[in-house]
């Protein structure tokens, strides 16, 4: 039985690992209808905002910043901020969650283009950086704003329906 401290507490790689064990053992026993319609409404506010995103350029900006000797806001220590519900909702979502680097500076979900996860931590999708800010403007840091709110308000209500499916299943306490 998992504890709030094993979903939420533990480093990237303990998280990342309760995360696949839960996806492994539990998979299609976790999914129900309320889950699924989430899972759906979430992928497709992800990919509105990916899009956004891809327009704005960010992940070319931040890949690069990411690369600087301090790693800007997609260093090592952001891997931490995954927790292990967010990475399950990666993993029901068909997501290939994996280590793209570990080398001691970048995150280890950041791609060459970005970040790999579908669904990211609430840090990622609510702090904008000096770089981030200069390149959102007008419309698109409108449009950017609300995406990230609608996208934040689903993955918590996500994050709500698992941790009651895995009472359920007497898995977390």
């Amino acid at each position: 039985m998992l504890s709030i401290n094993d979903l939420y507490g533990n480093d990237w790689r303990a998280k990342l690992a309760s995360a696949k064990g839960l996806y492994l053992t539990f998979g299609p026993q976790i999914e129900n209808e309320a889950i699924n319609h989430s899972l759906v409404r979430l992928k497709s506010l992800a990919l509105e905002l990916a899009g956004q995103m891809v327009a704005m350029d960010l992940g070319r900006i931040c890949s690069n910043c990411a690369a600087k000797p301090n790693g800007g806001c997609c260093s090592r220590a952001i891997a931490d901020e995954n927790d292990s519900i967010q990475l399950l909702m990666n993993f029901l979502a068909g997501v290939p969650v994996g280590i793209c680097r570990d080398n001691g500076h970048e995150c280890v979900f950041l791609g060459e283009t970005g970040c790999t996860l579908l669904f990211k931590p609430i840090f990622c999708l609510n702090y904008d950086c000096r770089a981030i800010k200069e390149c959102a403007i007008g419309e698109d840091a409108a449009r950017y704003d609300l995406l990230r709110g609608n996208l934040l308000q689903e993955q918590w209500r996500l994050e709500q329906l698992l941790l009651g499916r895995l009472t359920h299943l007497g898995e977390f306490k």
